[in-house]
């Protein structure tokens, strides 16, 4: 398409869509649920301290992030500690510590463990969230989760739209007509999380605790008219959202939607509010630009495939088990902090008093504040006649202030971490027993802090399995077979980092086909592909069509450990070493190697020479080193042509491999 501008677009007159009785009456319960959730978020809220949820959100986001209000009166001071964002960063770096990669189990219809398929599984997992950057969304997801106390996170397949332009012309040169361009457009298909803040969300059941339970939600947000045009513009139902809003002039308000002149917010000029809609009790779906339902009404199934929500929710700390949402880390600790803030600010004040105290002015003349500045030369004026209110005004901060304020501070650390903990120095000197004990102390505190996230990630794998069962194992393409004449698809292919048994360190391939393969050609192309790559492989055959059809059970579990890269980690790595040795266990060298290069982040191929090899319970001593050999494969590496040829349809339903 050439040259074009949104901004040389001009909507015409919007009518009403011409609805059935059926879709009217549709229309006006849907209404109703919508607006009846909003009254029940909207409303005041003991749960909140007696705020909204709007208000509560706010509040958190302002201590979260040290806002400083601005001064009421003029002798106020502005002053914020920080104490609430320097304690929740201190948390979330102490959660940036630990694994929560998913665990993922896989059992057939007689209740067997199928462990193979499980890691192949964890494998697309893990290159899902390779893909979409998910360690840093993690990040934010709990930052989210330690600041508002809830979280809702949805998991899409996403097809993004991909927009490349290329001048037409050879060189453009500053001319400002005449230039013309071509538009290509392409697409991206990417399994990713997305945040959904709590001011986007609306619970059909706010005493639900159980989010897969709720009955139904709804999500707003408010786009632009020419990013909604992009998105739903070819929905047949998109020709009737107007820009701007529509007068109602009939007296039955249920009855707006039907009109096409309802709003759940105010939308202002050229936006769109984008609600979707989802029921769990008749696996409904819908989506409604400004009013106006771009799908067909009467019971629209889930997009996404599967008969549960793509939505989950975690809360930090709960309120009540009837109360659908939790209670933030800052809203836990802000009443102290508040506190401790205003004793530093009256602590201020009285020392800015002892500095320059009020005045008494006795002399029966009117004098100004500036005869009291240093080196004032003021004449006319008796000694005595200005004098200081009282003699405590001139003392400043005493003990007892000093020691309250001391109180308050130690209530806030043992409401969250204590100053060790967050990498700061104890009052006095402190033993190592007392650090280690106060370390001990904040670390039980931090159970509940580890479980939150940890519970996050089970239920995000959980959704992302299933969104990989969908959609993963289609063809992405097709090639023709000259050797047997026909045409097959092509489907993607993962590649991990993995430790393959009794070889050392390599690659497990995790490889789609509805060709048959038996598990003497996977051994066969195993071998091969050693060869060429010069590191151990491993493959797993899936077949997409099995794979579905088979009835599997699936379990996915996130038992939080701290990173192979962590002090803890290494520590705990050559206890388990020296005490494997002094029992006499024989340890596999090419694992215990690769362990101990991860945990120092070297390279087991360089740090270990094959000439110092030795058994690895005579090489280990009391200082818990090791020389052992391995082999430290380079990056991912494309699946050579002789897998290509050789994968066949599987003979265990759904997968094949060693």
């Amino acid at each position: 398409m050439l040259n074009e501008s949104e901004l040389m677009e001009e909507q015409k007159n919007i009518d009403n869509p011409n609805y059935t009785s059926e879709e009217m009456e549709y229309l006006k319960r849907l209404q109703t649920r919508l607006e009846f959730a909003k009254r029940q978020r909207d409303d005041i809220k003991t749960e909140f301290d007696g705020l909204s949820l709007e208000q509560y959100w706010l509040d958190n986001e302002q201590w979260a992030n040290t806002f400083i209000k601005p001064k009421e009166n003029k002798g106020d001071i502005t002053y914020q500690s920080g104490a609430v964002r320097k304690k929740m960063m201190s948390i979330l770096s102490y959660l940036q510590g630990f694994n929560l990669s998913p665990d993922v189990l896989a059992f057939d219809e007689q209740d067997i463990l199928v462990s193979t398929l499980g890691n192949a599984i964890e494998d697309v997992i893990d290159k899902t969230y390779e893909l979409e950057g998910d360690e840093e969304k993690k990040m934010l997801r709990q930052y989210e989760l330690l600041k508002h106390g809830s979280l809702f996170v949805e998991d899409v397949w996403n097809e993004m739209a991909s927009i490349e332009k290329t001048l037409l012309t050879k060189k453009y040169e500053g001319q400002f007509r005449g230039v013309k361009w071509l538009k290509k457009e392409d697409k991206i298909k990417l399994a990713e999380h997305n945040n959904i803040s709590m001011m986007s969300m609306y619970l059909g059941d706010i005493s639900q605790y159980n989010f897969k339970k709720q009955p139904y939600f709804f999500t707003v947000k408010d786009i632009s008219y020419g990013e909604a045009q992009r998105i739903y513009g070819g929905f047949e139902m998109f020709q009737f959202v107007s820009k701007a809003r529509r007068q109602f002039s009939g007296s039955d308000l249920g009855m707006m939607m039907v009109n096409n002149a309802w709003r759940l917010n105010d939308v202002g000029q050229d936006r769109v509010e984008v609600i979707k809609y989802s029921s769990i009790d008749g696996m409904e779906y819908q989506v409604i630009l400004n009013g106006v339902p771009m799908l067909p009404v009467l019971g629209f199934p889930f997009p996404w495939g599967y008969d549960s929500y793509n939505v989950c929710q975690q809360n930090f700390e709960p309120i009540r088990e009837s109360f659908a949402y939790g209670r933030s880390f800052v809203a836990t600790v802000k009443a102290n902090v508040g506190l401790f803030d205003e004793m530093v600010k009256l602590a201020l004040l009285k020392d800015q008093k002892s500095y320059k105290p009020p005045y008494l002015n006795v002399s029966g003349q009117v004098v100004t504040s500036k005869v009291l500045d240093a080196g004032r030369i003021t004449m006319g004026i008796a000694p005595g006649t200005l004098v200081p209110v009282s003699d405590h005004e001139t003392q400043g901060m005493t003990i007892g202030e000093f020691n309250m304020i001391d109180f308050i501070k130690r209530s806030v650390d043992e409401q969250s971490v204590s100053q060790t903990f967050t990498g700061q120095g104890e009052k006095g000197d402190p033993t190592a027993t007392q650090i280690m004990e106060l370390q001990r102390q904040a670390k039980i505190m931090m159970g509940l802090v580890v479980l939150g996230p940890s519970l996050l990630e089970q239920k995000l794998a959980e959704l992302r399995l299933m969104n990989i069962l969908k959609n993963w194992f289609e063809p992405v393409d097709s090639e023709m077979d000259e050797a047997r004449d026909v045409i097959k698809n092509k489907y993607r292919t993962v590649s991990r980092e993995r430790m393959i048994k009794g070889e050392g360190m390599g690659r497990r391939f995790v490889v789609a086909s509805e060709q048959k393969v038996t598990p003497q050609n996977v051994a066969d192309e195993e071998k091969v592909l050693k060869a060429e790559l010069g590191y151990p492989v491993r493959l797993v055959v899936v077949s997409p069509s099995e794979l579905k059809k088979a009835r599997y059970t699936w379990f996915v579990n996130v038992k939080p450990k701290d990173k192979r890269t962590s002090e803890l980690s290494r520590l705990m790595f050559k206890q388990m070493v020296v005490d494997a040795t002094e029992m006499g266990l024989t340890l596999d060298q090419d694992y215990v190697s690769q362990r101990f290069a991860e945990a120092w982040e070297e390279d087991a191929g360089r740090l270990f020479s094959k000439a110092a090899v030795a058994p690895v319970q005579q090489s280990v001593g009391t200082s818990g080193q090791s020389v052992v050999p391995s082999v430290q494969p380079g990056g991912a590496t494309p699946m050579s042509p002789a897998v290509k040829g050789n994968i066949k349809q599987p003979s265990v339903p759904g997968m094949a491999g060693l």
